[in-house]
């Protein structure tokens, strides 16, 4: 948690790194950012990472895939 707190966020917020938490969002202390994606309620207890899910969308724009 420290790392991701001191380091990670920071990356995400430079444009350096994006954070998908499908889980536990105030447990890491995460806030929605365009480079930070939460899940919660319905989407957390689900937690899919395809190419339709917010988080699989984050993915493939940082690594510049088209679906």
């Amino acid at each position: 948690m420290e790392y991701v707190q001191e380091d990670l966020i920071g990356k995400a917020r430079r444009d350096e790194a994006v954070i998908i938490a499908t889980r536990s969002i105030k447990k890491w202390g995460l806030v929605e950012h365009e480079n930070i994606v939460t899940y919660e309620n319905v989407e957390a207890r689900s937690a899919h990472l395809t190419p339709n899910s917010r988080g699989g969308k984050a993915i493939a724009e940082r690594l510049g895939l088209n679906f």
